[in-house]
């Protein structure tokens, strides 16, 4: 299901590391795990039924957005982004189901076929402003 670039279904793997921004509709979820110097693009695909329904089935979303969750259960801190509906239906999901996850992300964003370089960019000033609030010695 997860792989960089080409999602295979029988493939299930997992992004660690410290941070990622996530782009999430109801297809496919882009994964950007970052960190100052690098990044990298994996894909979370929804199954092809799921993909060609006409209306979204609550089963078929749930087992797509638990492996979304399952693929960024090592990151530390999680930007979600995403077209608003799709973003609030994931967040929804999350709260209701995945609280540890919840407790981790740092924004829910709302975006419009951003680049994959805008979207590190994004995570990397949402981390720098966590960071800068976290540590209130810092100037």
């Amino acid at each position: 299901m997860i792989s960089p670039r080409n999602p295979d279904p029988g493939e299930v793997a997992s992004v660690h590391g410290a941070q990622a921004v996530l782009l999430v509709d109801h297809n496919i979820t882009r994964i950007l795990p970052f960190d100052l110097a690098q990044w990298s693009v994996q894909t979370v695909a929804a199954s092809a039924d799921h993909a060609h329904q006409d209306q979204r089935d609550g089963r078929t979303d749930h087992e797509y957005f638990n492996a979304v969750c399952d693929a960024v259960a090592g990151v530390a801190v999680v930007l979600v982004t995403g077209p608003a509906g799709a973003l609030a239906d994931f967040r929804d999901y999350v709260e209701a189901l995945h609280p540890s996850l919840a407790a981790r992300v740092v924004g829910w964003e709302p975006v419009t076929e951003p680049s994959d370089a805008q979207l590190v960019a994004l995570g990397r000033r949402k981390a720098l402003a966590n960071e800068a609030l976290a540590d209130p010695t810092s100037d």
